[in-house]
């Protein structure tokens, strides 16, 4: 479990701060989505595919509020 959310932390970092996101030795292309403002990756862990979206810690939202504090 604490490995799966190391790797779930590297994604997210990586995803608000690159351009692309590197995950066991693979290098996954971050797209755009909602008229090109949000950016989101998928990737496979696991076994299970999962989508990680760029949070806007800008917005006064609980969405805003958790990406601030970096949930």
């Amino acid at each position: 479990m604490v490995i799966k959310h190391k790797v779930l932390e590297s994604v997210a970092a990586q995803l608000m701060n690159g351009d692309a996101v590197t995950l066991e030795d693979k290098k996954l292309r971050i797209k755009r989505v909602s008229s090109g403002r949000l950016r989101t990756v998928q990737f496979e862990l696991n076994g299970r595919r999962f989508e990680a979206i760029e949070q806007n810690r800008n917005k006064p939202s609980r969405w805003g509020q958790l990406a601030r504090e970096k949930h």
